[in-house]
């Protein structure tokens, strides 16, 4: 946020027109994951924990909505990967679509499909997007290329090259808007849902939460 390329302030980023194009916008679902375990490319500003997750949101929200937002997400493993992944990268690529959607077309995902060790983890995405081969890939990957993870790889990068063509990922894809809220999930098979983030979306309203503000 320097007021050159960027605005000055986080305040004045939501009220800023996005660019003219179509867009794909998406997250996985355990982002966090990836950090968790390695936390030596997650840098001091990337909470983890409980505590550093509800520090963040107290000091850059007011109290109601701080609260309200801590309370939508259980004290226990699952709910602090799913407040640390929202935090951190699904909310705020929520909210730019949904931002976004109002003026020009989008679509959004979600990857649940999973590494075997990691879940759906920070990353993983680009394993299928990708054609990565060699042992690399399979460490990421966690299993061969093969089976559904190859169907699933194929499926995006179909999706992603009609996208760049076409402006259109797929017919099947219905593309994003605030009403319906249509996000394709990522999986062995894939689905559409409506509003995939309620209630979390809800107790969000909109309003994110940065690393290094």
């Amino acid at each position: 946020l320097d007021g050159d390329m960027l605005p000055q302030t986080y305040a004045e980023v939501p009220s800023r027109p996005t660019a003219p194009v179509p867009l794909i916008a998406g997250f996985n679902r355990e982002e966090i994951r990836l950090f968790l375990a390695m936390p030596q490319i997650a840098g001091e500003t990337l909470p983890k924990t409980r505590e550093e997750l509800v520090n963040k949101i107290r000091d850059q929200l007011p109290v109601e909505r701080a609260e309200q937002i801590i309370a939508a997400y259980p004290d226990n493993k699952s709910g602090n990967i799913k407040l640390s992944t929202h935090l951190t990268f699904g909310l705020p690529t929520y909210h730019f679509a949904e931002r976004h959607a109002q003026n020009y077309a989008t679509w959004t995902y979600r990857l649940d499909g999973k590494h075997p060790f990691f879940g759906a983890m920070h990353g993983l995405d680009l394993v299928y997007l990708w054609p990565l081969k060699g042992v690399i890939s399979l460490i990421l990957r966690g299993t061969p290329n093969i089976g559904w993870r190859r169907a699933l790889g194929d499926r995006m990068q179909a999706y992603w090259s009609r996208f760049v063509r076409e402006g259109n990922p797929s017919d099947g894809w219905p593309s994003f808007d605030t009403s319906s809220r249509k996000t394709l999930i990522f999986n062995k098979t894939d689905s559409v849902i409506e509003d995939s983030e309620s209630p979390w979306r809800e107790a969000w309203q909109g309003v994110d939460v940065f690393n290094g503000l």
